[in-house]
């Protein structure tokens, strides 16, 4: 195709004056003229016309397109050439027949649609007169001539015309014709063929229906068959009655009849008036009446033609819809989230109450329209602005995304921002919807917790500084203790034993580690054998005092006497080391060692507590610093609270009553965790009460938890203080670390449960734990 060719497409399918470019939309054409949507080529879309989907590429796109391109006459050729061969495709299939017809009514070109509809070759129409195709009767050929008139005076026009076809098929066209002009001269006429032959048969029928239409308001003239059917009656029953004396289906409505005179009188339509009834077989449904007045050529009176729809299903989905828009609205009103819905230039198209607040705006509605550049600063503003498009370009969410925002006040936020598309039917992204939650408070949070942990870190390091020195200390001090202390596990595995066993028993520490329990109880003398086993099993299982003195053989094979003393401590929240304790006992070849007992226990007495003091430190700040993990099962309160009585030590002036009752539900809770809970708040009773007093633990059941009290009649806790005990550091106690109260309240809440304290000064104090009840959990002592 050359480019007079190609210049003579674009003038001659698409006149001139009919492409009006709208700068507004970057290139594509939004204006209705002469009945098209028009859109520029560079927009490349495919458009909705009102004749059945015409495409169309604007000339005035392409000049537009040339003159930015700036390139050489060739450049503009070709692209004018290219240009002309695309309009040639989309000439061709046009979904309306489209005919050229030069200034003086012969037929230069037409495309498929056209010869479709007239059902012969391109040759028998190409160059001929218009006139000189016999298709078309004279009534019609005087009515497109006189349209022909119309068109060169400058009107635009659109007739109705029908002819016969070379196949024989009678059809109805609708005809719009334009005239072409080329530098303002008459080039042609352009004319656009309708089939519209369905339409008009649509159009008879509904005439002639009108003409056998009900007068209702005197009486039913005719009925058609679904009216009888639906109301189960006969055209005997209904003709030339009344349509109110069908009383059964609430017709005689008041409103209904003066809306009917007003139909007669002052031609006024009705449209979907309800009307409701229970039908026999289908149920309750609602009935939509429309009617309008209509004439007859049997009847000189005027008519009202009735059609009533079957309009539940309709209705019913309208209720749904407004129910749901209501779950919708009250979602966006009442979310305490920002929820926002943006076109695809990042305009608001819709948000929600808490939005509207964030922004400062005093209804959501201020929005509409606006974009996060009339409501932030530019940089935050920017950003969110690329991630929407980008999303809008990608089709890609954005989950979960931090932002730092600054509003205009200077205040600073941080919200968890996520921005999803939003499709049409044909999966283009036309939008996004975005969630913002406010995460401040978080991030405050966080930060506070960074600064504990690091206070943390740096007090753990230096109580493990400590702890190494104190240890180093006490086992420079059991070193030079002439007799030996050990430590083992139930099994009777040692886990530690002093250098000098050497000199007592023969064997090295390195020896009695390998060889274990088989080297010590392999030693014994037999008879004193069971005598050694059955304390030594009662030490664990009874927490009864070890004290035993029996005869072992050392390494020589002499047969030495031996003085043994050794106790239970629990480490680690009440779990004893390895499934054992931390025993120590007093070694002494006999009989000297009976001369040193007093001062051994007095020295094994006061190491233990060192030990017990430096354990619970370190306890305290592993549980407080660690993540929670519990392992729970059913458990007994009851055994838990002897458990914790069993492992202290009960000052002789402190009274102690346990009030729980034997059949008291089991609890669902770690064990352990809640052994230590209740050895802190035990231990810390005992140390209020240094001049003696009661100390009372008594349970209670409510609905959904179960209350256990820990009641001391000791110092009490000044009011000020009361607010701070379960703060990580805080202590009133000269040896405290501040830690005690706070991993409490941590496992505590870990079972979800609380922990709550009131206080006296000089009268007591009472902290009362709340662990939720389990239905799963059955009853047990």
């Amino acid at each position: 195709m050359g480019l007079q060719e190609a210049r003579d497409t674009f003038y001659r399918c698409w006149p001139h004056r009919f492409f009006v470019f709208y700068e507004g939309f970057e290139g594509s054409l939004q204006r209705k003229v002469a009945g098209i949507w028009l859109f520029t080529e560079k927009g490349g879309e495919r458009l909705k016309s009102n004749m059945a989907g015409i495409l169309a590429f604007s000339h005035v796109g392409n000049r537009k397109m040339m003159r930015e391109k700036e390139g050489t006459d060739a450049e503009v050729q070709d692209a004018f050439v290219e240009s002309g061969i695309r309009l040639r495709k989309i000439f061709e299939n046009l979904s309306e027949a489209v005919i050229y017809i030069d200034k003086y009514g012969k037929i230069l070109d037409l495309n498929r649609k056209a010869l479709e509809l007239y059902g012969g070759s391109k040759e028998e129409l190409l160059g001929k007169h218009f006139t000189r195709v016999n298709i078309f009767s004279p009534k019609n050929m005087l009515t497109l001539m006189k349209n022909f008139k119309k068109i060169l005076s400058g009107e635009e026009t659109r007739v109705n015309v029908s002819f016969k076809n070379k196949k024989g098929q009678n059809l109805s066209l609708q005809c719009s014709t334009y005239a072409v002009r080329i530098n303002g001269e008459l080039d042609g006429f352009l004319v656009i063929l309708t089939d519209i032959t369905e339409r008009r048969k649509a159009e008879l029928q509904a005439k002639e229906a009108r003409e056998y239409a009900e007068d209702i308001v005197e009486s039913v003239v005719s009925a058609n068959s679904a009216f009888y059917r639906t109301f189960k009656v006969t055209p005997e029953r209904v003709e030339k009655h009344s349509i109110y004396e069908l009383s059964k289906y609430k017709l005689d409505i008041a409103e209904l009849r003066t809306r009917l005179q007003q139909v007669l009188a002052e031609n006024v339509a009705i449209e979907d008036f309800e009307v409701e009834h229970n039908f026999p077989k289908i149920g309750w449904r609602i009935m939509l009446l429309n009617a309008r007045r209509v004439s007859s050529k049997t009847n000189k009176e005027p008519l009202i033609l009735l059609a009533i729809e079957d309009g539940t299903r309709r209705k019913e989905a309208e209720k749904e819809l407004l129910f749901q828009r209501k779950l919708f609205d009250a979602l966006m009103d009442n979310i305490p989230d920002a929820i926002y819905f943006k076109d695809a230039e990042s305009r608001f198209i819709r948000i929600n109450k808490a939005h509207a607040m964030r922004m400062g705006l005093k209804a959501p509605e201020e929005a509409i329209g606006k974009m996060d550049f009339d409501f932030y600063p530019l940089e935050f503003a920017q950003k969110a602005y690329e991630d929407e498009q980008n999303i809008v370009k990608t089709g890609k969410p954005l989950l979960r995304k931090t932002e730092r925002i600054v509003d205009k006040n200077g205040q600073v936020r941080w919200v968890s921002a996520t921005k999803v598309p939003i499709r049409d039917d044909l999966g283009q992204v036309v939008g996004i919807v975005g969630i913002s939650r406010d995460i401040t408070k978080l991030k405050q949070m966080e930060k506070k917790l960074r600064k504990y942990s690091q206070r943390l870190e740096e007090m753990v390091k230096e109580r493990t500084r400590q702890l190494r020195k104190s240890e180093e200390k006490y086992r420079r001090l059991i070193q030079h203790i002439p007799d030996v202390t050990w430590t083992s596990t139930q099994e009777g595995k040692t886990i530690f034993i002093s250098d000098n066993v050497k000199q007592v028993f023969g064997y090295t520490p390195e020896e009695i580690y390998r060889k274990g329990e088989r080297l010590w109880f392999g030693r014994i003398h037999p008879d004193d054998l069971e005598k050694v086993k059955k304390a030594y099993k009662a030490l664990f299982e009874k927490g009864e005092p070890y004290e035993v003195e029996y005869r072992i053989r050392r390494k020589d094979g002499k047969w030495i006497w031996l003085y043994d003393r050794a106790r239970t401590t629990y480490w680690n929240a009440g779990r004893r080391y390895a499934d054992g304790a931390l025993g120590k006992k007093i070694v002494k070849s006999m009989p000297s060692s009976l001369a040193f007992k007093p001062r051994f226990e007095k020295i094994c007495e006061a190491m233990e507590r060192q030990v017990q003091y430096m354990d619970k430190i370190v306890s305290d700040l592993q549980d407080y610093a660690r993540p929670m993990r519990l392992e729970l099962a059913e458990t007994s309160l009851l055994t838990i609270m002897k458990n914790v009585l069993k492992t202290l030590s009960i000052p002789k002036n402190i009274e102690v009553a346990v009030m729980v009752p034997e059949d008291f539900p089991a609890l669902l809770v770690d064990s352990h965790l809640m052994t230590r809970v209740f050895t802190n708040l035990v231990l810390n009773a005992f140390q209020a009460m240094p001049q003696g007093g009661r100390l009372t633990i008594e349970a209670s059941l409510t609905d959904k938890e179960a209350l256990v009290h820990v009641k001391d009649t000791g110092i009490g806790i000044e009011k000020e203080n009361i607010s701070k005990i379960f703060n990580p550091l805080f202590t009133t106690k000269a040896k405290g670390q501040g830690l005690g109260l706070p991993v409490c309240k941590r496992i505590v809440e870990a079972h979800g449960g609380s922990i709550t304290v009131q206080s006296t000064v000089n009268k007591g104090t009472i902290f009362t734990v709340k662990i939720p009840l389990r239905q799963e959990v059955k009853k047990g002592g």
